[in-house]
């Protein structure tokens, strides 16, 4: 059984098309033989569906783990003496006890071919081992979604990242590491897939206090984040498809201006940053777009609660000079035993 349809009459041209049931459709006119018309437009291999969710969750991470480096080292050093008032928690304070903290994290990235977003949270203590060494451990969780290329992506990611901050004079310097494991889900013209994926990253960072004449602090700094994460296709689409992994990276350097006032202290900043990606494919259209040279600044307060309960709030709008741009924020609460 078929069924003709006519498509239009243009002069002595009638356009039929003929499907069978159970077959593939016919193209006819009267003046040609009938045809096959090319099949639909195929989404992206499997194989090119994990690579994008790999690079897509790697950008994503970047921004977190350099994110989740800078909130560990302020903590550490919170309660450190730094030889200058550049936080409200390091003013009489003594450099033993325990310090808990719980961080409320937010970016959104938005660029030609980009949107990501991830709101989290981190929390954490250290402890004070010597005047001029803490140790501290911190669990972080992050909610994650992505935009870009043709591949939407959303899941979660949780991670484990001890830290440790020494202080000598006006020199402060900070390291961490961060493991983490994901759940990510991602739709595209070529389906629906999931994967899990793996964390490993290290940050590093340093800064100068000078004391200036004014009264204020400035602070030359500079930090180094580096990453690899690894997806493995688990379901859908992309169950079957191996692993793919992709590194990324960020360094940064800048100064940060700091006004004491009087439950605390003021600061801005200003920042050059470099961000890296490469993956084990040629990186998927968009997610090249937060990469490169960029400007950053950034401006917060730490004001103090009670004796014991401080509060810090920052923001930092990062991609100047770029048609990428990002803005994250943070709320911290920090309490001390």
């Amino acid at each position: 059984m078929s069924r003709t349809i006519f498509s239009g009459i243009t002069g002595a041209t009638v356009l039929v098309a003929t499907t069978m049931l159970g077959s593939a459709a016919w193209a006819c006119d009267f003046e040609n033989s009938c045809y096959t018309p090319p099949p639909p437009p195929k989404g992206p291999a499997a194989t090119t569906q994990l690579s994008a969710l790999s690079q897509g969750t790697a950008a994503v991470t970047r921004g977190l783990v350099a994110q989740a480096g800078g909130v560990a080292a302020t903590q550490a050093q919170s309660g450190l003496s730094l030889g200058t008032n550049t936080t409200a928690s390091t003013r009489g304070t003594k450099s033993k006890g325990v310090n808990t903290w719980v961080e409320f994290t937010g970016f959104v990235v938005n660029g030609n071919d980009l949107r990501q977003t991830a709101t989290g949270f981190q929390l954490g203590g250290d402890v004070h081992v010597t005047p001029n060494l803490a140790l501290g451990l911190s669990l972080g969780r992050d909610q994650v979604n992505s935009d870009a290329g043709g591949f939407d992506l959303s899941g979660d990611l949780t991670f484990l990242q001890p830290y440790a901050a020494y202080v000598s004079g006006p020199m402060r310097a900070e390291a961490s590491l961060i493991y983490g494991r994901g759940d990510f889900e991602q739709v595209s013209l070529g389906g629906t897939g999931q994967a899990d994926t793996t964390l490993i990253a290290a940050t590093v960072s340093g800064a100068y206090d000078m004391a200036l004449s004014t009264g204020q602090t400035l602070s030359p700094m500079a930090s180094l984040s580096y990453g690899e994460e690894e997806s493995e296709g688990t379901g859908g689409t992309l169950a079957g498809t191996g692993k793919d992994t992709t590194s990324f990276g960020r360094a940064s350097v800048g100064a940060r201006l700091s006004t004491a006032f009087d439950s605390g202290t003021a600061f801005v900043g200003l920042h050059a940053d470099y961000d890296y990606s490469n993956g084990d494919t040629d990186l998927v259209a968009g997610f090249d777009d937060d990469t490169g040279f960029a400007g950053r600044i950034e401006l917060g307060v730490n004001a103090a609660i009670t004796q014991r309960l401080n509060l810090r709030t920052s923001m930092s709008v990062g991609g100047l000079g770029t048609g990428t741009k990002d803005v994250a924020a943070g709320l911290t609460l920090n309490m001390k035993f």
